[in-house]
């Protein structure tokens, strides 16, 4: 699973490099990076530790240690892209670079862009909150599914209204990152999307995009870890 730690050693003095993107053997905060790129159509190397389970603490370790020196970062911080003959943190600073390197960001439209990314930020951060794997459970499934979903998912709907992507007909950098977040919480909650069909009909839309449908579709993709369906009935629901 990905290219082996030493493999990739992209060098600063070309910007003509193919992108190269640093994270866990994970979905994470990291696909809607992906995602971006998936659609612009590039080529891009997913740089993880592979089997993040059978990996060894000195594997991991050094792995943190690589970001670090090639960052020049004094804090360990992924996602991280090489791209432009240069290295990007922050995800949402990565987002909205290729955002507007792609052309992804409408102009005059970039307050409502700002808006929707933090919006879908919000979600994601409560994305994480009932997960076991960061200390969720019984408790802060209850809350999510009882009121976090239905309070995130409906303002998401009225966002939406009536339109194909959040600020029209045409796809741009929100749709990427909130299709992402609304796709994490299908995983958690398998069929929730029942209840709201304007956005059922926007994630069949984004995927049905092709250079979309082709990474969905990828090895590349499929061996990475997602969110598990949350244990509901444990939770008493």
């Amino acid at each position: 699973m990905g290219a082996a730690i030493s493999v990739c050693k992209p060098s600063d003095s070309s910007a003509d490099e193919t992108p190269v993107l640093y994270y866990w053997p994970a979905r994470g905060r990291a696909e809607q990076i992906r995602l971006v790129l998936a659609e612009a159509g590039v080529h891009f190397v997913d740089e993880n530790l592979g089997d993040y389970k059978t990996s060894t603490p000195v594997k991991r370790s050094e792995f943190r240690e690589m970001c670090q020196k090639l960052s020049g970062s004094l804090t360990y911080q992924v996602p991280m892209l090489f791209v432009d003959g240069k290295y990007l943190l922050q995800s949402q600073a990565i987002l909205r670079y290729l955002g507007r390197k792609y052309n992804l960001i409408p102009y005059g439209k970039e307050y409502e862009v700002d808006y929707l990314l933090g919006v879908a930020q919000d979600f994601r951060d409560e994305n994480y909150k009932p997960c076991e794997l960061k200390g969720g459970g019984s408790a802060e499934i209850r809350e999510y599914v009882q009121n976090v979903i239905p309070d995130h998912l409906c303002n998401f709907q009225r966002l939406l209204g009536t339109e194909d992507y959040f600020l029209g007909e045409k796809l741009s950098l929100p749709d990427l990152s909130i299709y992402d977040v609304l796709t994490v919480c299908e995983c958690q909650v398998p069929g929730v999307f029942a209840k709201y069909p304007s956005l059922s009909m926007f994630i069949s839309r984004v995927e049905a995009r092709q250079n979309i449908s082709r990474w969905l579709k990828s090895d590349k993709r499929s061996i990475l870890w997602a969110f598990p369906p949350l244990d509901l009935h444990k939770a008493g629901l």
